[in-house]
């Protein structure tokens, strides 16, 4: 799987793999989250396929989903909430 990071954080993820610590991946790990909060994890939440899922819990039907959110569900979705 690929992700979109900026060449800089590639790079130093490439040499940090060289001489691996237990902190060799923690930069990358925050730019992969900031770009899940602030585009995928928005765009997943108001997907079909979201909706569909979350619609049998009592969660995330159709009609209630527009005004829930993961912090409203937090079995759907708890490492993320």
């Amino acid at each position: 799987m690929e992700v979109n990071l900026d060449s800089c954080t590639r790079e130093q993820t490439s040499r940090n793999v060289l001489e691996p610590t237990l902190t060799c991946f923690d930069e990358a790990q925050r730019k992969i989250f900031h770009l899940m909060e602030k585009d995928s994890y928005r765009r997943f939440l108001k997907s079909r396929f979201y909706l569909d899922l979350a619609g049998p819990s009592g969660c995330g039907s159709e009609k209630q989903s527009a005004a829930k959110s993961p912090a409203d569900c937090p079995s759907l979705v708890p490492q993320c909430a």
